[in-house]
C-alpha cells in the first residue's frame, strides 16, 4: 500500500489490484473528526479502472466492504499490544 494523500484529518492509501483484466487500483479513505469527547474514524473504500489516465474511472465500494470495514476499525478501539 501507498500514501497517495495526507492531511491533518484524511489519509488515502492506494493499492494496486492483482490478477485483473483491465489495470485496477483500490484506494482507502481514513477520515477523522472530533465528536463529543472523543474522536470518530471513519472510511470509504473505493475501485478505479485505469488509474492515473484519462480513462479513469471511479466506483465507491464502500457499502459491499461494510463487514470488512466494521471490522478493521473494531480493531482501532482495541490496544496495540493486543492485536
Amino acid at each position: 500500500m501507498t500514501v497517495r494523500s495526507r492531511s491533518s484529518d484524511r489519509v488515502e492509501l492506494a493499492l494496486s489490484v492483482q490478477r485483473t483484466s483491465t489495470p485496477t487500483e483500490a484506494r482507502i479513505s481514513y477520515v477523522i473528526s472530533k465528536e463529543g469527547d472523543g474522536v470518530r474514524l471513519s472510511a470509504r473504500v473505493f475501485q478505479f479502472s485505469y488509474p492515473g489516465t484519462t480513462r479513469e474511472t471511479g466506483l465507491d465500494v464502500t457499502q459491499s466492504m461494510a463487514d470488512k470495514l466494521q471490522e478493521e476499525l473494531e480493531r482501532y478501539r482495541k490496544p496495540a499490544s493486543s492485536w
